[in-house]
């Protein structure tokens, strides 16, 4: 019977040694440091380093000024931002919500360069600087209607479309007030602004991907940083030129 009752102690012994183990690794693992513990997938960090969806929209601005757009992975943006790519999906629910963003806050920009076109003296001026506008615009945003045509037109969504019908109506607007007055002071021709759009994009679009074309013209090494004044002069001429009332 005391062998038996010795036993049984050293049993119990045991049991209450394990219980205590087990409830001191639940404390310390209750009571680990919060930034030793698991960051939930696709969680932003916390405190003063933490990734925000303006880290995420300067990042695709970037990638978008040297890559055309279907090169601008969800991988590619989170690799470029330093970020895991799911914070893509936390922020924007997905990629296509991340490019509508992006074309959102260039839109804000540029409304406000409309307005300083729109304040520019009379038609003929107006038309000048909105021209000169464009080409630096084409500039600092060389793949900006590559992205327009080959993703946000392919959306169904109806911001997209809300998107594309802003972007159209205020270049379109600003060119139809110039060439009313215009047409009003004789200082312009009547000309249809959608197509006086279409043209001027097209020439800046060309333009941008005309190295080959400006090196042959040029010399090697010459491209359309190098000339950007000179063409935006070229079509000055020929626009309010051909524009002009005789």
């Amino acid at each position: 019977m005391g062998h038996f009752r010795f036993s049984h102690t050293r049993l119990d012994s045991r049991a209450d040694r394990m219980q205590r183990s087990h409830a001191t690794h639940r404390t310390s693992v209750t009571t680990r440091p919060k930034a030793l513990r698991k960051r939930a997938q696709g969680r932003p960090n916390e405190g003063k380093n933490a990734v925000g969806p303006d880290l995420l929209l300067r990042a695709a601005r970037e990638l978008l000024a040297k890559l055309p757009p279907a090169q601008v992975t969800r991988a590619a943006l989170a690799r470029h931002a330093g970020v895991d790519p799911n914070l893509i999906r936390y922020y924007f629910k997905d990629r296509d919500s991340l490019l509508l963003a992006v074309i959102d806050e260039i839109m804000n920009e540029e409304s406000e360069r409309a307005a300083r076109v729109a304040a520019a003296g009379g038609p003929v001026e107006r038309l000048r600087a909105q021209v000169r506008q464009l080409v630096d615009f084409h500039q600092r945003h060389p793949y900006f209607h590559r992205l327009l045509v080959e993703e946000i037109a392919t959306l169904k969504s109806q911001r997209a479309r809300q998107v594309m019908q802003r972007l159209n109506q205020m270049t379109v607007k600003l060119y139809g007030a110039i060439f009313r007055e215009g047409v009003k002071d004789k200082s312009l021709r009547a000309l249809d602004p959608v197509f006086v759009h279409i043209a001027v994009v097209g020439a800046c679009e060309f333009f941008m991907s005309s190295k080959l074309l400006l090196e042959d013209a040029f010399g090697k090494g010459a491209g359309p940083a190098d000339h950007a004044q000179r063409f935006a002069d070229t079509v000055v001429r020929f626009l309010v030129d051909g524009a002009r009332q005789r």
